[in-house]
């Protein structure tokens, strides 16, 4: 056998070789990748994200659309069941500035303004702001129903821009809490979950105004209260 014919034949002994672990790879790579889009086709058991750019959680309620709407959009209403938005100053349309209480600390409020960004009844409301590519922020509620008188409630909020993930850095853990801790606030009064004392927020302005009616004298008074329609 000439020095050709033998290194004709090393290499095709070599390429046959090469072409064996070519086609092993290949295999463990299709294998890899049909696991991989098995797993991200299953259904998304829960959305929850908690990271420096973003939150998202959510909560299904036994509830439908318009009633979990009417709670989200009752700016009015959020110092009575809200557990850290203390007061929203504005109305819910969309281009509206609102202004925003929020409790910072136990011992320290703070404040924001804002813009209702998105206001799609029963489905969608969002508020936030921006400074150019400085910074971008953007809160947001999506209301999914999935029948049987149950809706999926997603809460969530971005930060973007050059800041974005520095100042996202800073809160999203306790953002995270907050808002699973408002999700379950809500869930338990949509689904009459509320003890008896946090029902009672309001006594009806014809007792109020009943010049008999005095709150130290009558011995009823802290049984008065009206149920907002919407926890019906």
């Amino acid at each position: 056998m000439t020095r050709d014919n033998k290194r004709n034949q090393v290499f095709k002994q070599t390429m046959n070789v090469q072409y064996i672990i070519d086609k092993l790879q290949l295999k463990l790579f299709l294998k890899i990748l049909s696991v991989f889009l098995l797993f991200i086709s299953m259904p998304i058991q829960s959305q929850t994200v908690s990271n420096k750019h973003e939150v998202v959680t959510e909560i299904t309620i036994q509830s439908t659309p318009a009633k979990v709407w009417n709670m989200l959009t009752d700016f009015a209403n959020y110092p009575n069941w809200h557990p850290y938005l203390k007061k929203i100053e504005g109305k819910p349309a969309k281009g509206t500035q609102i202004k925003v209480t929020y409790k910072k600390t136990d011992l320290q409020d703070g404040t924001f303004s804002a813009y209702i960004l998105d206001n799609e009844p029963n489905r969608f409301l969002s508020w936030g702001g921006s400074v150019g590519f400085i910074f971008r922020a953007k809160h947001y509620y999506r209301i999914e129903s999935i029948g049987n008188d149950s809706v999926k409630l997603i809460q969530g909020e971005y930060w973007r821009g050059i800041f974005g993930g520095m100042y996202g850095k800073k809160i999203y853990e306790d953002t995270t809490r907050k808002f699973e801790l408002m999700n379950k606030k809500l869930k338990d009064i949509l689904e009459n979950k509320s003890t008896t004392r946090e029902k009672k927020k309001y006594i009806p302005f014809d007792v109020i105004n009943n010049p008999s009616f005095n709150f130290q004298s009558d011995s009823h008074s802290s049984e008065i209260y009206r149920e907002n329609t919407m926890f019906g």
